[in-house]
């Protein structure tokens, strides 16, 4: 599967512009309602989860979008991120908190339709031939330029979506699998990334995920 980040002529390939900007419109639909507010200069709250930064890749025959959120039931809620200069500490109800709760959820979020706007019904091979529901995911934990890897990830389940986007010509359908993962995070500390690394049924990477308070 051949993938670039970026068409070559953007003149002469709108709508690959405009499939990746509709794929991570879904991705970010909810992500942008239930994510981190800001409180100040220094100060960030979260509500309740934390996001991986986006990524699109565009395949031979679409756009995919990777995203999603990281949650432990109520422990990221109310939870702040203050930075004093070059230092940084988590509070919660005003108490200080140093690690990741003892586990973590994720939810990925894989998103794609065809760049091709003639064509935009039409879900990429990726999502039609079973690859989409049968991705392998890595972890590991980033400190630095140190990296670990996560002792203890379960691919919990995986659904099938379809998702439509009104446009005053047409209605673009994309197509979405999200999967629910659990994480051990005990004992990490709150100074750490956690990766995740999306890849093929074969093994292939497709993308790196990021997320940290």
């Amino acid at each position: 599967m051949s993938r670039t980040r970026h068409p070559r002529k953007p003149t002469r390939h709108s709508g690959v512009k405009i499939g990746c900007a509709c794929v991570l419109l879904i991705l970010n639909a909810v992500e942008l309602a239930s994510g981190a507010g800001h409180s100040g200069k220094h100060r960030e709250v979260y509500k309740g989860e934390i996001l991986f930064s986006p990524q699109v890749l565009r395949v031979d025959d679409g756009c995919i979008a990777f995203g999603g959120a990281v949650t432990s039931g109520d422990y990221f809620r109310d939870f702040e991120r203050i930075e004093n200069g070059n230092n940084i500490e988590f509070r919660k109800h005003g108490q200080l908190i140093t690690e990741y709760p003892e586990s973590l959820t994720l939810s990925i979020r894989i998103a794609g339709s065809r760049c091709d706007e003639s064509s935009w019904d039409l879900a990429p091979s990726f999502f039609q031939n079973g690859s989409a529901e049968a991705l392998k995911f890595q972890g590991e934990w980033k400190e630095g330029m140190r990296l670990r890897p996560v002792e203890g990830l379960t691919v919990v389940s995986h659904s099938r979506k379809s998702s439509s986007i009104h446009f005053p010509d047409r209605d673009l359908t994309t197509y979405a699998v999200e999967y629910h993962i659990d994480v051990n995070s005990k004992g990490v500390p709150l100074s750490n990334h956690l990766i995740i690394s999306v890849l093929t049924p074969d093994g292939k990477r497709l993308v790196r995920l990021s997320a940290a308070p």
